[in-house]
């Protein structure tokens, strides 16, 4: 899958929908962009608009940075530690990429 595929999944995920004239984007009832966020690269864009939703559907997400790698944890109180991502390159794509898993579009 690659880098666009994943945004485009994560953003379909958080409720993004495309306008047939393919150049904007609307989420909700009355935000419109013309780009997609960068959930790949971009915590503020995740902590914008795919951690709530995490947290609306009864997950949480944790992210431990020890010395020489990046983890990132979903859990929710019956599965704790549930999504593991390790070896992501930056705290930003260890995230995404755990979000992808539970939502199935994962490598």
């Amino acid at each position: 899958m690659t880098d666009q595929e994943k945004n485009e999944a994560l953003a379909k995920w958080a409720g993004f929908q495309w306008w047939e004239d393919g150049e904007c984007y609307t989420i909700g009832n009355s935000t419109t962009v013309r780009e997609l966020p960068d959930f790949l690269h971009s915590l503020d864009a995740q902590a914008k608009w795919l951690w709530p939703k995490l947290e609306l559907d009864g997950y949480a997400l944790q992210l431990y940075l020890p010395v020489g790698y990046i983890e990132a944890f979903i859990s929710t109180r019956s599965a704790p530690h549930w999504q593991i991502r390790k070896g992501a390159s930056s705290p930003a794509e260890a995230c995404a990429e755990a979000i992808l898993s539970l939502i199935g579009d994962g490598e």
